[in-house]
């Protein structure tokens, strides 16, 4: 029994894009980047924010802001947060006035 190859003509282009969504486990379909591209943990929302971790997890509390837990068993919680809503959080509480402290 003999096979025989087809030959299909695809752009590189096209074999690259087809190459990045299989190796990242995803459709054909998906574009632009993945979840796991944009998760951030406290320890750097905080020092984006300026803020302490505790600051952060208050406001995770408050729903401020949102999270992704990638706990593994019974182990200490592993989150995770999205920097869309990180992104979001700052325009809520960006302001136009100027602050001024009175001495």
């Amino acid at each position: 029994m003999v096979l025989a190859l087809l030959s299909i003509p695809v752009s590189p282009a096209a074999m690259a894009a087809d190459l990045r969504s299989r190796s990242r486990g995803l459709p054909r379909e998906a574009k632009g980047p993945t979840v796991c591209d944009s998760l951030l943990s406290v320890p750097r929302v905080a020092e984006m924010l300026d803020i302490s971790r505790r600051s952060v997890y208050r406001y995770i509390e408050l729903g401020e802001l949102s999270v992704v837990d990638l706990r593994t068993g019974n182990g200490r919680s592993r989150v995770r947060i999205p920097s869309r809503d990180v992104h979001e959080f700052v325009g809520r509480r960006t302001s136009t006035t100027s602050c001024r402290r009175s001495a």
